[in-house]
Formats: structure tokens, sequence, C-alpha cells
């Protein structure tokens, strides 16, 4: 899971300060949501031994947030685009949808034949929820060890 906060260049150094702290805050509290339903066993993950088709209309598939903000020209593609209805019927037989959908459609840098309205040009990789990710990943995995 990723958390994208896009704030300002001219925003005082303690707001931003303050925004990482709050993000730093709900992604632990997901965490540790998820690892105590996970240790429960209550996980709805099956493994099989069969493979989805590629995806529709050669997309690649990108992974982000289930969660974002987004223009209504975007909305609108999404509710009326055949190749987003494609998508989403494709995404029926994986794991968590929601972290590839809006994702895929949304980063034109990876899918530029979509043409997506209010869409992202730039590198997933380089946002604040992709660097926040490799922190948590990191530490996470350290302190279960």
């Amino acid at each position: 899971m990723k958390f994208c906060t896009n704030v300002g260049h001219k925003k005082k150094q303690t707001f931003i300060s303050t925004l990482a702290q709050v993000t730093l805050v709900i992604f632990a509290i997901v965490i540790q949501r998820w690892q105590e339903r996970f240790k429960n066993g209550t996980s709805w993950i099956q493994l099989t031994n069969e493979t989805n088709p590629r995806p529709p209309h050669e997309l690649d598939i990108i992974r982000g947030s289930a969660y974002g903000i987004f223009s209504r020209k975007f909305v609108e593609f999404v509710l009326t685009d055949q190749r987003a209805k494609d998508l989403l019927q494709w995404s029926q037989n994986t794991y968590s949808p929601d972290e590839h959908y809006w994702a895929t459609l949304h980063h034109t840098l990876y899918n530029p034949q979509l043409n997506t309205p209010g869409a992202y040009s730039g590198s997933p990789r380089f946002t604040v929820a992709f660097i926040l990710s490799l922190f948590f990943v990191d530490s996470v995995s350290t302190s279960q060890a």
C-alpha cells in the first residue's frame, strides 16, 4: 500500500515535516491491522496453479495506492472508456486489484497509448509514496526478523 502526498514547493518545512509524520502514523496503523489479520488466519489468499492471461490492450500493470484524488475527466474516462472497463474485468481474478487498477490507468509514462485525461506522466518511482514505501518495507522486514 502506498500513500501519496503532494505538497507544493512553497510550503514551510514544518508543514512538510508534520505531514510526513502523520503519513507515517497512518501507514503504521495499516501495517499493524494487516499483520493482525494475517496472524488470525483471516487471509483470503488462495494459491492456485492457474495464471491470469496478459492484461488487455497491451497495458503494463503499475502497482500503486488503492486511494487517490483524481480529476473529473479522469473519473469520466474510468467510467466510460472500454479499455478501463476491460482492465477492470481482467482485474477480477487478481489479488488486490485496487492497488493496480487506478495506477495503471493514471500513470501514462508506462501506458501512453491510453491518452488518459488528467493522468500523471512522471515516474511513479519518484513520488513521496514510493520513497516512504522503501523505508517501511525495510523497517517492517527488519523488525520481524
